[in-house]
């Protein structure tokens, strides 16, 4: 069925092949994964920003922050509250 969806398809199985050593790069949903992330390096490159990221060269990490926002249902603001 996938075949007629062409690039834009991953066939990977529901059933993980490895669920007993997380050492090993075939465990749980690794190899799915891995082949939507490099799929969507294929599909982004050259897109995402207009600069080159600037990393740590020992690390090769790159300083970021992750924000969430989250609807407070009329209990109002505490940026104090680490929760």
């Amino acid at each position: 069925m996938l075949k007629g969806v062409g690039d834009n398809s991953i066939v990977a199985s529901i059933c993980a092949r490895n669920v007993t050593d997380q050492g090993l790069p075939d465990f749980g949903y690794r190899p799915a994964i891995g082949a939507i992330v490099d799929r969507l390096k294929e599909a982004l490159q050259d897109r995402c920003l207009p600069r080159p990221l600037d990393f740590d060269q020992a690390t090769s990490e790159v300083p970021c922050a992750i924000i969430e926002s989250t609807r407070n249902q009329g209990q109002g603001c505490n940026c104090n509250d680490p929760s």
